[in-house]
C-alpha cells in the first residue's frame, strides 16, 4: 500500500512524489533523487536501465521498451497486467539537453479503457540540488477532464512506484555508473 497524504486541497505527496495540479490542464509531479542530475536522465534515457525500473503497477511487467533519445526519435513502451490486460505508451522526443531536459509528446492507451486523453506534453526537467536532484515532471493534457482522468487513475500510485525503483537503482549504484562503485574499492583500472 502506498502512503498517500495531502498537504493541501491541491497538493498530494505519494511516497517522496509530490503531485501538484496547475491551472485547468496541468499536473507538475516532482521528486528528489540522491544523485547528480545525469544519473537521473540516465535514467530517462537508457533502455537498459528503464527495463529495471519502469515495471508499471504492482503485478505489471514491462514487455516492450523501445526509445531512440534524440529530437525526432520515438519511445514505444509497452506493459501487460496480471489478467492480460495491456497498457502502452507512443512518444516522440521533442527536446534533450543531457542531465538537464527532456520534452516529448505522447499519448497513453489502455486496452480497451474508456477515455482517450489524447495527446500529452511532458517536460521532464533535472535540478542539480543539495544533496542531488530535483526531477520535475510536467504534463499538460488536452484538457481539464483528460487531466483530472489522469490524476483519478492508478497513474500517480504507478509513477511514485516506479520512480521509488529508479531511486533505489541509482542509490545503491547499480544503474551502469560504475565510477562511484569502482572509485568506493579502489579500482582505477576500466571495469
Amino acid at each position: 500500500m502506498t502512503d498517500t497524504t495531502r498537504t493541501d486541497s491541491s497538493v498530494e505527496t505519494i511516497g517522496a512524489l509530490q503531485v501538484i495540479p496547475q491551472g485547468d490542464d496541468m499536473v507538475v509531479l516532482t521528486r528528489m533523487f540522491a544523485v547528480p542530475p545525469e544519473r537521473v536522465f540516465q535514467g530517462w534515457s537508457d533502455p537498459d536501465l528503464m527495463r529495471r525500473w519502469l515495471a508499471g503497477p504492482p503485478g505489471w511487467s514491462l514487455v516492450a521498451c523501445e526509445i531512440e533519445p534524440r529530437v525526432g526519435g520515438v519511445y514505444r513502451l509497452g506493459w501487460r497486467g496480471p489478467d492480460g490486460t495491456e497498457m502502452r505508451l507512443d512518444g516522440v522526443y521533442r527536446a534533450l539537453e543531457p542531465g538537464r531536459r527532456i520534452v516529448g509528446v505522447e499519448r497513453f492507451a489502455m486496452g480497451s479503457c474508456a477515455g482517450d486523453p489524447g495527446d500529452v506534453e511532458v517536460t521532464l526537467t533535472f535540478t542539480p540540488v543539495d544533496g542531488g536532484t530535483r526531477l520535475g515532471m510536467a504534463m499538460r493534457y488536452a484538457s481539464k477532464e483528460a487531466r483530472d482522468g489522469a490524476l483519478a487513475s492508478p497513474m500517480p500510485d504507478g509513477v511514485a512506484g516506479n520512480l521509488e525503483r529508479l531511486a533505489g537503482l541509482l542509490a545503491a549504484g547499480r544503474d551502469g555508473d560504475r565510477s562511484r562503485a569502482d572509485q568506493s574499492r579502489g579500482d582505477t583500472a576500466p571495469a
